[in-house]
């Protein structure tokens, strides 16, 4: 039940516009869930670790799909022809 009411009251805080309310909301949600976690049996203990690294590694594992574009796009423009009778380019 703690567990429930910490999700509820982080979200209700994450809604608020006043900061200082928004962050004592938070916080208290924050501490709830610290007491729900402590009292809850273990196998829920455990299945919300084995949860959340399974979160983390499908997180971990997904490349930054920006960071190639730019990677390739600079390759581009540096790339200005390919073959035995080229001369080098400067990349400035």
């Amino acid at each position: 039940m703690l567990l429930i009411l910490a999700l509820g009251t982080i979200w209700l805080g994450l809604k608020i516009a006043e900061e200082v309310y928004r962050i004592a909301v938070v916080f208290t949600g924050v501490i709830l869930l610290a007491m729900g976690f402590v009292l809850a049996p273990s196998f829920i203990q455990i299945g919300s670790v084995l949860l959340l690294l399974g979160v983390y590694q499908l997180y971990i594992s997904q490349p930054k799909f920006n960071m190639l574009v730019r990677n390739e796009v600079e390759a581009v423009k540096t790339v200005k022809c390919v073959g035995p009778n080229c001369s080098v380019v400067n990349a400035d």
